[in-house]
């Protein structure tokens, strides 16, 4: 019976991922440049508990080990369905590359749109994005 009840679970535990190559066959679907925001677009992840990325937009395709923090903020890609494709980059250089459901995003505004940025740029010191522009084109 014990042997049973473990065949049972293994039997569930499987059917709730896919298989590599599934996932790997439906992110094929949506890699490359095609559809891309452009330029990229800024997130932060809510929500109170660490966010899940997945290797596809479907929730079966989970990558394990693989979540960040509620409250970073992501680079997303594209968007296909309930799902964006991000990158996040971790204080120590390391990134996280994959997909997120919709509903743990919150879209900040588009990288480059934002005339309220201020950069600083070596001599310039500090200029604001239009300045930073006309020093950089010059």
């Amino acid at each position: 019976q014990r042997l049973a009840s473990l065949l049972v679970f293994a039997l569930i535990c499987s059917s709730a991922s896919a298989s590599e190559s599934e996932c790997s066959s439906i992110a094929a679907k949506f890699d490359g440049p095609e559809n891309n925001f452009r330029p990229p677009l800024e997130a932060v992840l809510i929500g109170a508990s660490d966010v899940a990325v997945f290797s596809a937009p479907n929730p079966r395709c989970t990558i394990i080990g693989k979540s960040i923090r509620s409250g970073s903020h992501v680079t997303l890609y594209k968007k296909q369905g309930g799902w964006f494709n991000v990158m996040y980059i971790a204080n120590d250089g390391t990134d996280i590359s994959g997909w997120v459901q919709n509903r743990r995003l919150k879209i900040v505004g588009q990288y480059g749109n934002n005339p309220n940025i201020t950069l600083k740029i070596a001599p310039f010191g500090r200029l604001d994005a239009p300045q930073a522009a006309r020093h950089l084109v010059q």
